[in-house]
């Protein structure tokens, strides 16, 4: 049984979505709190939707 190998990008897409989520759950808690929220959380927001944007063209090109 031989065990598929991971497709180039799906690690950075992945680490792109935790810090999306990342980034929305700590936005929502601050504002929940009555807290002004950061520009560290649009910051993260971003970065998260770049990397997700790399891992996916990454995919793109992979498919041999």
């Amino acid at each position: 049984m031989e065990i598929p190998a991971v497709r180039k990008g799906a690690k950075t897409k992945l680490f792109g979505v935790i810090l999306i989520f990342l980034a929305t759950l700590d936005g929502m808690l601050s504002w929940r709190g009555g807290i002004e929220i950061s520009d560290f959380y649009l910051f993260l927001f971003a970065a998260g939707v770049f990397l997700f944007a790399v891992g996916a063209i990454r995919q793109a090109h992979d498919i041999d």
